[in-house]
């Protein structure tokens, strides 16, 4: 008997010693009018040695790195009895309990004064919480399960709209570990709600809620409803399928208020959007609806069809992927091209923006010399990222937003010509063999999955063209099979580049529009270079130079007299043949392709 009590003693302490780490955080607004928040983080059954909690760098579908830790102050650590325990700063963002018991609290002031899809904003109407710019994290228990509770201040009537998995009560919400509860945008405040619901082919039922918080009357916020429920179903038709969300939700999370910054955030299961509007009137529903096409089409493509690269994502560093021109570009292309086929935009304005895109995509030198696969990679850079230093990325880069919304046109154009096929068909491809079966994507199952539905040779030959170098072919006839034509409207027109001009000084100053391959940039002229005279014309503004060169032709040599930086001198420039790209209808109204291409599905 003794035996088998020292044994069990002995599974007792094992079962103990071993008991499953839990992980609680309490979130508190005492300082909401200062745009602060109390955030405490408490370890049950602690894993034995030091333990190292840290703030994020970077943040669920940014790329750049953000310091979320320079906005936490006051850090502190206790025990179970709330005695004060040693913590070590190890790093701007990183923090060590050399030495503990089963029960840890770190404990810290959180500042958020930026309502965004990235960072943090409390203010006296509402929490709006980011979770990588809010949750200090214990690092090694990323599947750790994690509860939160919100601690909402006496007299607010603050509700809470959120991803994180509902309980019994209302500001209390679990999650199955780090990736999810980083995925979970939180918005505390009076918002408004509403539901729809679809049904999948499956037969399972998914619901969307709209949680807004904006000055809308009651009847508009219903017509945003109905008209975010046509957008919905309308991009459902592209894969012929919702995505199975997680818990059976969706939840929209919209923040319009004159304090805000524009963004839209996507996530796997939710989507952030936030605007800069006084309230939200009819005149405003195209701008919200068009960053609602663009975030919901995300649910799809880069939180199921997604790049390898970035899966899982690293909350530490920066996240480079080779295939944003895809994650984000498709999507680019897509959320405009459903608000026209749901009605929500006229074919003609589609066409304006297609041309506007293309105009770019033929003149920026960033698609000359780089591909789409070095502008993703770029993203670390650009997306957001902060930096106080010039660059030169007018001559090296061009948004993988815009550059790859041009090569899914592109693409698109091929496959009707070609093989009677449509880009939903490629976009269907990447959902089964991808997305639908968590089966993560680099740029050669790209290929793949195109040859799947074209050739080898094909797939082959475009991804050699249009990914894996920087020369295009002539697409023209594409846009002429669908009825369009490109124009240049600027025809006839001499010019020097599609220079922007600041002033300094009573004289104009280059500004952007000075590019690689400009009659004015190749001449030896800079951004930043102030215009004295043309031709011995004195010149005070930029009204000035666009004056001068209308009254020229091209081919005519100018001499410009500039200074800059304490240099004073003279170039000669060649003027070209202004250029500026549109798309056009070749007959007076649309053909049968273009309301194929751009009408309802």
């Amino acid at each position: 008997m003794r035996r088998l009590f020292s044994l069990l003693c002995a599974l007792g302490l094992y079962s103990a010693a071993h008991a499953q780490t839990t992980l609680q955080y309490d979130l508190s607004f005492p300082g909401y009018m200062h745009h602060e928040a109390t955030v405490a983080l408490t370890v049950h059954n602690a894993p034995a040695g030091p333990l190292t909690f840290r703030m994020s760098r970077s943040s669920t579908g940014r790329y750049a790195t953000h310091e979320f830790g320079k906005n936490i102050y006051f850090v502190g650590a206790r025990d179970a009895s709330g005695k004060t325990i040693p913590l070590r700063q190890v790093d701007g963002d990183v923090y060590e309990v050399p030495e503990h018991g089963e029960t840890v609290t770190i404990e810290y002031t959180l500042f958020g004064d930026r309502v965004d899809g990235t960072y943090v904003g409390i203010d006296r109407t509402h929490a709006h919480l980011n979770p990588p710019g809010t949750l200090m994290w214990l690092v090694g228990q990323d599947k750790t399960p994690i509860k939160i509770s919100f601690h909402v201040p006496p007299g607010l009537n603050w509700k809470v709209a959120t991803q994180l998995v509902p309980t019994e009560d209302p500001y209390t919400f679990t999650a199955p570990g780090l990736q999810y509860v980083m995925d979970c945008p939180t918005e505390l405040s009076d918002f408004r709600m509403a539901e729809f619901s679809e049904t999948n082919p499956d037969g399972k039922k998914l619901t969307f809620r709209v949680a807004l918080h904006a000055d809308i009357t009651d009847d508009l916020f219903k017509t945003l409803v109905a008209n975010m429920k046509r957008v919905v179903e309308e991009e459902g038709k592209v894969f012929g399928e919702f995505a199975s969300y997680d818990y059976g939700t969706y939840t929209f999370i919209m923040d319009a208020n004159p304090w805000d910054n524009g963004d839209g955030m996507e996530h796997r299961n939710s989507t952030c959007i936030t605007l800069p509007l006084d309230k939200i009137d009819a005149d405003q529903m195209d701008e919200v609806l068009d960053v609602v096409a663009h975030e919901f089409f995300h649910s799809w493509n880069v939180k199921r069809i997604r790049p390898k690269d970035i899966e899982p994502f690293n909350y530490t560093k920066s996240n480079m992927s080779d295939c944003l021109w895809v994650a984000e570009g498709f999507t680019q292309y897509y959320g405009n091209l459903l608000l026209a086929r749901a009605g929500f935009r006229p074919q003609q304005q589609e066409i304006g923006l297609l041309g506007n895109y293309y105009n770019i995509f033929q003149q920026s030198p960033g698609v000359k010399y780089f591909t789409p696969v070095q502008s993703s990679r770029r993203a670390v850079f650009t997306d957001a990222g902060v930096s106080i230093d010039k660059n030169n990325f007018s001559n090296t880069f061009l948004s993988y937003y815009l550059y790859g919304a041009n090569i899914a046109c592109i693409l698109d154009l091929h496959l009707r010509k070609d093989y009677h096929k449509t880009l939903d068909d490629y976009m269907k491809a990447l959902w089964q063999h991808y997305g639908k079966v968590a089966h993560w994507y680099d740029v050669h199952d790209l290929e793949t999955a195109l040859a799947g539905i074209t050739t080898q040779d094909y797939a082959h030959t475009f991804f050699s063209d249009y990914v894996y170098s920087s020369r295009h072919d002539d697409v023209t006839p594409y846009f002429a099979a669908e009825g369009l034509q490109v124009v240049n409207t600027a025809a006839g027109k001499a010019g020097w580049g599609n220079v922007t001009y600041e002033s300094a000084n009573g004289h104009p100053v280059v500004g952007r529009g000075c590019v690689k391959g400009t009659p004015l940039y190749d001449a030896g002229i800079d951004v930043g270079d102030e215009i004295i005279s043309l031709d011995g014309q004195a010149m005070h503004s930029g009204s000035d130079v666009n004056t001068f060169l209308a009254n020229e032709g091209a081919g005519k040599t100018v001499t410009v007299e500039y200074t800059n930086r304490r240099v004073h001198g003279t170039v000669t420039v060649t003027l070209a043949e202004s250029r500026q790209l549109a798309l056009k209808p070749m007959e007076g109204d649309f053909t049968t392709q273009q309301k194929a291409w751009l009408g309802p599905q």
